[in-house]
């Protein structure tokens, strides 16, 4: 079970990539666009809860494999979670996803507004929840966008 969750931590190959939350973070754009497209929000967002439960349980006993660091850059499940949880707070458009992107990544990477804190957090919690952080921070930027330019 160990060998399947550090697959899931790191998305298989994809933690071992060059800058890997950014390939993380990018794999999750065109799952969660194709789903919103496809299916129930309700459905959607059950499925994106059930991400983070999987996400929680695979750092949780994956994270022992990366010997003493406390946020091993090979886990990118966390990022794929924290698009997964903006991708439910956007409205369905290529343009907004892309925003979305860039701000995810610009909050995930500085971690402005508290986001540190809870990356200070032990363990698996600190790991998954500061994108969750990132990506709300990144959804509120989108709807101010959003707000702005329909004045």
């Amino acid at each position: 079970m160990s060998r399947l969750s550090c697959l899931i931590a790191t998305l298989g190959p994809v933690g071992y990539l060059p800058a890997p939350g950014t390939w993380g973070t990018l794999c999750a754009v065109p799952v969660m666009y194709a789903l919103h497209a496809s299916f129930n929000s309700r459905l959607v967002d059950i499925f994106v809860a059930l991400c983070v439960f999987i996400a929680v349980y695979a750092v949780d006993t994956a994270l022992p494999y990366f010997e003493g660091q406390k946020d091993p850059s090979q886990i990118v499940i966390d990022e794929f979670v924290g698009f997964a949880w903006l991708s439910c707070l956007l409205p369905l458009d290529p343009i907004l996803y892309v925003a979305g992107f860039f701000l995810f990544r610009f909050f995930d990477i500085v971690k402005p507004f508290g986001i540190k804190d809870i990356e200070s957090y032990e363990g698996t919690w600190g790991i998954i929840f500061d994108d969750i952080y990132a990506a709300t921070y990144a959804a509120l930027c989108v709807w101010s966008l959003i707000y702005i330019l329909s004045l």
